[in-house]
């Protein structure tokens, strides 16, 4: 997925209004450019092939993640392909296709280049914590000091001591996907377990030997009972530190 950010002045109001009130444009324009896809398919998935090697190729040190590159790859065929749909239509002479292909083409990779960074400065264990922030401040998710839990239900709770944040991993992964819907970013995780790799990479969880095999969640005690519910220990001084660290980057 590739986001755009759209900012005042980056739409073309009087554009938008001549496709609203003439709806019948877009679909015409699509069903033709389809046809002209369908009649050079063979060409057009040659090409594609062609230039995605090359584009790999060509943008390593440019950006980081692959997905991005074959993202780039990809459009960078679209607009060979509606280069040439608008040549055997002779919608535009051949030096403005051109042009139009090279204005493309440098926007695309602007816009990728901005998607991998914003990527790649924010590891997914930060983006966690981060939606720990956005749903206390933004969507007031109770937050309870440990000795302050009464006899109901916990697991919806954000609880903390001196020492940790302790919250369900399924929980945690309610609030990435909360904050990922909010920010218009992929949630790439499908469970709370899947939380566990970016959260030890970041050292944020407390890991306990039980057994043979290290334990990730853990039960915590309430008034001298314990919780039959596992929670995570985040350490809680290291997550606030390295959320400060986020924000001022």
């Amino acid at each position: 997925m590739v986001i755009l950010n759209f900012e005042d002045g980056d739409v073309d109001n009087c554009g938008l209004s001549y496709y609203q009130e003439n709806l019948h444009v877009l679909p015409n324009f699509s069903y033709d450019f389809l046809r002209f896809a369908t009649e050079h398919v063979e060409q057009i998935m040659r090409q594609i092939s062609q230039n995605c090697a090359k584009i790999r190729e060509g943008m390593k040190g440019k950006i980081r993640l692959p997905r991005y590159i074959d993202a780039f790859a990809v459009l960078y065929s679209v607009t060979n392909i509606l280069g040439a749909y608008t040549a055997e239509k002779g919608l535009l002479s051949q030096e403005e296709i051109s042009n139009l292909i090279e204005n493309d083409r440098e926007a695309l990779f602007r816009i990728i280049q901005k998607n991998d960074a914003a990527v790649s400065n924010v590891s997914p264990g930060i983006m966690l914590l981060e939606s720990l922030k956005f749903v206390v401040n933004r969507e007031g998710i109770r937050v309870k000091n440990v000795v302050e839990i009464g006899e109901g239900k916990v697991t919806d709770y954000l609880i903390y001591d001196e020492n940790f944040i302790y919250i369900t991993s399924e929980k945690l992964w309610e609030c990435g996907r909360r904050y990922a819907d909010y920010r218009r970013q992929y949630c790439p995780y499908k469970s709370g377990r899947e939380l566990l790799t970016p959260l030890k990479e970041e050292g944020l969880i407390f890991l306990k030997r039980e057994g043979r095999s290290l334990r990730a969640t853990h039960k915590i005690t309430r008034n001298g009972t314990v919780i039959n519910q596992r929670f995570l220990y985040i350490y809680r001084s290291l997550a606030e530190e390295k959320l400060a660290v986020a924000e001022d980057y």
